[in-house]
């Protein structure tokens, strides 16, 4: 009886723990922005309170390098904080930063086997179907644009379409490690993430979107020959989207024509070719610079650039600038050591799995995401440090035990 009772007992905390996974991701990928920050707050407070009695309750070991990373990214943000111009608008961002660390410590002290990589995986690719079907009806609605379908919803479109290029590469990945009827869901799921991107208007997430295609491509051609015919296709498809979306009116008119001036922009380096928008985020970017270099140590604090920078722009429209802005030179190397750390089989050459793939677009989609917009305090960001944490984790875990029974 008391057996059955322990058991019960356990599945109850289980099923707790997939609502409350269920529940994050469905303020990240399917309610963004709308619902106001009760629904976002509630939903980081619930995973963070079920998660830490889950581990407690199942005594989970916690991935020291993720522990220690959160620790000394948290003490530096506290040492920067006290030393702010600021002290109220770097506490509220410290308060996000705290959250992000703990769910990204959670979940990949959580994250340990299979099934429970597909849960979350699927209920990503789930939740971003549901997404794409909401973005749907504003499409019938309005003109064709950039900003318009994210305005509707609260949120911007490169906002809209990182999280589509997230669950893109997911979908990919499921893809080639599912079988039969499957396979052909997630492939369909891509491509609807694919669409929809490029209905946003977003270039950085078509780029991801694309770029991840191609890795999964190339790194999934088993020999020399198909590795050829893999980089054949990838360039044909590539050439066949540019000209799509550059002699198509209504997609030209999305993002084609911003595509086409960012290429004149890359190799004329005339600053003309690009739009204003473009224009005053390099601005804000050099002024961030020019910040730092008054105040390298420590920093201004976090989220005071509006108050230090002339513009009056709230950020600096880029993670790398913001973080030596807000806290000095040491954060950078800090905020990405775990990412350093945890790559470092893959710079070796030591895993060459389905998941070593993933994690490389996913770390691939953090760095360049990270260039457009400060996301160090991201709970989408800290997510996926614990996805390609953990996944890494259990490879290098599986690969030792599979060496093991070999003797």
């Amino acid at each position: 009886m008391v057996m059955i009772q322990k058991r019960s007992n356990s599945g109850f905390v289980t099923h707790l723990l997939w609502f409350s996974i269920v529940y994050l991701c469905s303020s990240i990928f399917l309610f963004p922005n709308e619902n106001g920050i009760a629904f976002k707050i509630g939903s980081r407070l619930s995973f963070i309170a079920v998660g830490i009695f889950y581990i407690a309750y199942k005594k989970l070991k916690v991935d020291k390098d993720i522990l220690f990373w959160c620790t000394g990214l948290s003490c530096l943000a506290i040492i920067t904080t006290v030393n702010s111009v600021s002290s109220s608008e770097s506490i509220s961002i410290y308060i996000q930063l705290l959250q992000a660390l703990i769910i990204c410590l959670t979940l990949s002290t959580w994250l340990r086997n299979t099934g429970q990589y597909r849960f979350l995986f699927n209920t990503i690719i789930s939740l971003s179907v549901l997404y794409c079907v909401r973005l749907s009806r504003y499409l019938t609605e309005i003109k064709w644009g950039t900003r318009k379908i994210g305005f509707m919803l609260g949120t911007n479109a490169n906002s809209i379409g990182l999280k589509l290029a997230i669950a893109s590469s997911i979908a990919l990945y499921m893809y080639y490690r599912s079988e039969g009827k499957y396979r052909i869901v997630y492939l369909l799921s891509n491509l609807l993430f694919g669409g929809m991107i490029i209905a946003t208007g977003s270039r950085r997430a078509l780029f991801l979107w694309i770029i991840s295609f191609m890795i999964f491509a190339y790194k999934h051609a088993t020999d020399f020959k198909k590795k050829i015919k893999a980089v054949i296709v990838i360039m044909v498809a590539v050439i066949t989207v540019y000209v799509l979306l550059t002699k198509i009116d209504e997609l030209y008119v999305i993002i084609g024509f911003r595509i086409e001036n960012m290429v004149k922009f890359l190799f004329s380096g005339d600053e003309s070719q690009i739009g204003s928008a473009d224009t005053d985020r390099l601005n804000m970017i050099k002024e961030g610079m020019e910040l730092f270099w008054k105040k390298p140590l420590l920093g201004w604090g976090m989220g005071t650039f509006r108050i230090v920078s002339t513009s009056g722009h709230y950020y600096s429209h880029n993670n790398y600038v913001e973080l030596l802005f807000s806290m000095g030179i040491f954060s950078i190397p800090i905020y990405y050591s775990i990412i350093v750390k945890k790559m470092m089989p893959i710079i070796q050459n030591r895993i060459k799995s389905t998941e070593s793939v993933l994690c490389s677009v996913m770390v691939l989609e953090i760095l360049v995401s990270d260039l457009f917009s400060p996301n160090y305090y991201s709970v989408l960001s800290h997510l996926m440090v614990a996805i390609v944490a953990s996944m890494l984790e259990c490879s290098i875990l599986n690969d030792e035990d599979n060496n093991e029974s070999k003797y």
